[in-house]
């Protein structure tokens, strides 16, 4: 009986420790089985869509045509160090058609000066509507070094300054190509697949949309000018942005977890460099059990959903992307720190720049109008087949950007994230936060250069 007692005994001790061990396993082969489908459904519906593949298959750019190379070249004449010019936060709030006083004229002139040479070099690339730069990439790729995203972005800056500077003066000419040359700026990334070279683009056309505004409510610029820069913008808004932000962000996140898994990473190290806090666990220990292949699927899956977005109409993924919210909360922590939350870029960066990038090529269309016309059309409709194409939709609800004519002018203007904005910001009612634009103004001839 004593025998028989321990026989019992210690079968039922390894079923019970079996049991367990025949779950893990069974789970980790589930985990691993279903890894393989998403990446295997990636490879057959996206050919290369890894990283690497999206660096080996990029567009080459011949260095005449290269942008990125004048710019890295103009910008080693610029002084070595420069902190805040308020000047130019004070000009941002000032109405576009409000000329300088002789104080504020100096002090942007000031500011810009010892920059000049550097600029005068840098106006080459209002011609030159694509580039590249050379990138030593690191396996990592989160490592990765691209010092010259701040170099751009610090050009486009003072080139829209010195459009400023030039359309205070008179030289509309001079101003023109200062703004495309600022465009142009951020165009010199390509199709680099970096998501800070992307928000950085961004800004740079927002920058060089202002800069626009205000050269053209300060004097009259030729047609052919503004035909060059329409057709600038109408290039940029061809451009699929968020796409690329995107892509580059999956294969980020599939490079990182390949690194993991052959222990050439840890993620501590990965934990230590997000943005979000990884929690006490993870911190300490990095993956528990199997939970690396878990996560990896889940990011995999989460992206994939969003570049399923990116396929509908513009308009549609503003929702779509406020939906995708719920998944991002319900991914693990270990997928959630490689993944960035898309709803806080998308709405107020990549469709804003879209917003913009619209009203400015309506904006240069209508000056256009009013320059063979001697009026303001009354439809946007009007503009079609002469000075636009196909009046581009507003990224936030697929209606046309909206127009109306103003007391001294008129303003195409988009709805915004909020569905609310009425292209008011110069109309003395709404007390905006700087920055936030998301419509362009064009004043009658005799309100403009306004003392």
């Amino acid at each position: 009986m004593p025998r028989k007692r321990l026989f019992w005994g210690l079968l039922i001790l390894a079923l019970c420790a079996g049991a367990p061990l025949c779950y893990l396993l069974w789970q980790a082969n589930a985990q691993r089985r279903a890894l393989a489908e998403v990446i295997a459904e990636l490879d057959r519906e996206e050919p290369n869509w890894r990283f690497f593949d999206m660096v080996r298959t990029r567009k080459h750019i011949p260095p005449e045509r290269n942008s990125g190379d004048v710019i890295l070249a103009a910008y080693a004449k610029f002084p070595k160090a420069f902190g805040e010019v308020p000047i130019l936060q004070e000009i941002e709030s000032l109405p576009p058609n409000k000329a300088l006083t002789a104080a504020q004229e100096n002090a942007l002139w000031a500011a810009v000066q010892p920059f000049e040479a550097g600029l005068a070099d840098a106006l080459a690339i209002a011609d030159m509507d694509e580039g590249n730069y050379a990138i030593s990439y690191t396996e990592d790729i989160i490592s990765t070094l691209i010092p010259h995203a701040q170099k751009v972005r610090e050009m486009a800056t003072w080139l829209a300054a010195d459009a400023v500077l030039k359309a205070q003066k008179g030289n509309v000419p001079g101003a023109c190509l200062s703004a495309r040359a600022a465009l142009n700026a951020g165009r010199s990334f390509g199709d680099e697949p970096f998501t800070v070279s992307t928000l950085v683009r961004i800004n740079c056309v927002l920058l060089a949309c202002a800069a626009l505004e205000r050269v053209l409510a300060q004097g009259d610029a030729s047609d052919a000018d503004l035909a060059k820069i329409h057709k600038l913008l109408e290039m940029e808004w061809q451009e699929d942005l968020f796409a690329r932000a995107v892509r580059t962000e999956r294969g980020v996140l599939h490079q990182i977890f390949r690194l993991l898994d052959s222990k050439k990473l840890d993620f501590k190290f990965i934990a230590a460099l997000s943005e979000q806090k990884a929690s006490t666990a993870v911190r300490a220990f990095g993956f528990i059990g199997n939970s690396q292949n878990s996560a990896h699927t889940w990011g995999l899956r989460y992206a994939n959903q969003a570049q399923k977005i990116i396929k509908m109409p513009v308009h549609e993924q503003f929702e779509a992307i406020e939906k995708l919210q719920a998944d991002y909360f319900d991914l693990p922590e270990v997928a959630k720190l490689l993944t960035p939350n898309w709803k806080k870029f998308h709405g107020n960066t990549f469709l804003r720049g879209k917003a913009q990038v619209a009203c400015g090529m309506l904006g240069v269309a209508l000056e256009r109008y009013r320059q063979k016309h001697g009026r303001w059309p009354d439809k946007l409709d009007a503009l079609q087949p002469d000075f636009l194409g196909d009046v581009p939709p507003d990224p936030f609800d697929g209606q046309p950007l909206r127009y109306r004519k103003t007391k001294n002018g008129v303003v195409v203007y988009s709805i915004g994230p909020s569905k609310a904005m009425q292209g008011d910001r110069w109309d003395g009612q709404w007390n905006v936060e700087l920055g936030q634009r998301w419509e362009f103004r064009l004043w009658d001839v005799d309100m403009r250069r306004k003392q």
